[in-house]
């Protein structure tokens, strides 16, 4: 299990399934590009990715497998 954030830029997940994602959209204000306030977690989600190419929200920039 991969336990760091992979950049989106580098690769995809290699199946379908949730994952927690970090986005350029501050998600703490229901998805809006208001500043976090140097909070990072407001630009964390939970996401599905597709199995193929993309995440069901957008402008995910990390990604990482849910912690146990």
């Amino acid at each position: 299990m991969t336990e760091h954030w992979i950049p989106a830029s580098e690769r995809m997940p290699e199946k379908s399934g949730r994952y927690l994602v970090l986005s350029k959209m501050n998600w703490a204000y229901g998805g809006t590009w208001d500043g976090n306030d140097g909070d990072i977690r407001r630009n964390m989600a939970l996401a599905y990715f597709d199995g193929a190419v993309k995440f069901n929200i957008p402008y995910v920039t990390h990604w990482m497998e849910l912690p146990a």
